[in-house]
């Protein structure tokens, strides 16, 4: 049993050795860098760490108790670090490091880049959860120390946890940066160190270059430009309709002009109040297959309403209608889709005009859809058109109209609107 005993603390003191990294070295015999700078430098690899500020009021000589020596220079990440480390007089212990700063001179070689990244994943010489950033020059940075308050790797430290704390997204961290690059999915962007005036400030988020990534992103933008084009290949067969009623000739025209431009003729419905409320005429005309104008009092085109010339154009058609596109007044896309609902024609119509903060905070664009609650601004603002209640989304639409249309008559009659109408809510 004494035996067993013995074995398993010796296991124990053995794990322990291994996970501390400095074998059976006493305390006062390691030294603890709180950063590392890696760059390149004439052709060269420069390395370097950044040890703990002491207090003056240790009794100790400040420079021999940061035990900081200049950075060193070699062919390899490899040779640095043994250089580096033979002239400490005591053992770097990287367990307690906070920042890696790489030089944006290393980052623009990417065959170094690769090999310093290659050698600390096979190493392990840092920790996987210490910030990477990228500077100019890594050196500029220890010129800010005497400034600061604490040590330069916990400065940088708290310095990029409070940066990705106030919003600017997940940082890389080196377990998460190594592991990325094999991958080659995402494009590591890293934060962009500056100094002046003795100040650190980020000045913006560096591009990683990898060719391996962009090489698939190329192949990926392949994919989807043979996607596209079979897609075109697919809508070049299909017969469709646009239908842009008032300001709603503006978002109905780059899709046509994109329809265009693949070689896919729609014909356009365009309706106005008058002639003098059409929009995008003359532009639409160059890019529609057909173009069909109507305005509700007949001063110019079509006279009445677009459902007029939707149903003239579908009883004439040769090949039924395979979609039509709706996007203007809620009025009129609630008839457009009667319409083609008899017509058995598939529509789509855009929600933007119950649209009011776009993010989905308000809840303004709550609308029914068939049996399920969606909000334009995050489900939509494209939705099958058939399935809209559009009742409901009118009601919810009028809620908004009051205070607007006061404020309106106010800016051109003054506050000369004191209730009595039945609808606003005043008292007189």
């Amino acid at each position: 049993m004494k035996g067993k005993i013995k074995k398993y603390v010796a296991l124990v003191l053995s794990v322990q050795q291994l996970l501390c990294g400095c074998s059976a070295t006493e305390l006062e015999d390691r030294c603890f860098p709180m950063m590392a700078v890696v760059d390149e430098k004439d052709g060269q690899i420069s390395f370097g760490y950044g040890f703990p500020k002491l207090s003056q009021k240790d009794n100790t000589d400040l420079e021999e108790a940061r035990v900081n020596i200049a950075p060193v220079t070699g062919k390899t990440m490899e040779s640095c670090v043994q250089t580096y480390d033979s002239r400490l007089e005591k053992l770097a212990d990287c367990n307690h490091m906070k920042v890696l700063v790489f030089g944006e001179n290393l980052m623009e070689d990417t065959g170094r880049y690769a090999d310093v990244l290659s050698y600390l994943k096979q190493t392990g010489l840092f920790p996987r959860n210490i910030y990477v950033c990228v500077a100019e020059d890594p050196l500029a940075l220890f010129e800010t120390e005497e400034d600061l308050p604490q040590d330069l790797g916990s400065y940088l430290e708290q310095y990029l946890q409070n940066q990705e704390s106030a919003g600017s997204g997940k940082l890389f961290k080196l377990g998460r940066l190594l592991d990325e690059k094999e991958n080659h999915i995402l494009q590591i962007m890293l934060p962009y160190l500056e100094t002046e005036d003795h100040i650190i400030f980020w000045k913006t988020m560096y591009r990683v270059p990898d060719d391996r990534f962009l090489y698939k992103q190329e192949k990926i933008m392949e994919m989807l430009l043979l996607s596209e084009e079979r897609e075109c290949g697919k809508m070049k067969k299909k017969k469709i309709m646009f239908v842009a009623g008032g300001v709603g000739a503006a978002p109905v025209y780059p899709q046509v002009k994109w329809m265009h431009e693949h070689g896919i003729d729609v014909d356009v419905v365009v309706g106005a109040k008058n002639h003098d409320m059409l929009i995008l005429e003359d532009e639409m005309k160059a890019v529609a297959g057909n173009l069909y104008v109507c305005t509700d009092d007949g001063s110019y085109g079509i006279p009445g309403m677009v459902t007029t010339a939707i149903e003239d154009l579908a009883a004439k058609a040769e090949q039924p209608y395979d979609v039509c596109v709706a996007i203007g007044p809620m009025i009129m896309m609630k008839f457009v889709c009667l319409l083609t609902k008899k017509l058995n024609i598939p529509t789509i119509v855009s929600m933007n005009p119950i649209m009011v903060d776009g993010t989905g905070m308000c809840g303004a664009c709550r609308l029914q859809v068939g049996d399920e609650i969606k909000f334009a601004c995050v489900d939509g603002p494209e939705f099958d058109g058939h399935l809209v209640d559009f009742d409901q989304a009118m009601k919810r639409q009028q809620m908004y109209k009051t205070e607007e249309g006061r404020a309106i008559l106010k800016l051109h009659e003054g506050d000369t609107h004191h209730g009595g109408c039945g609808n606003c809510g005043g008292d007189n």
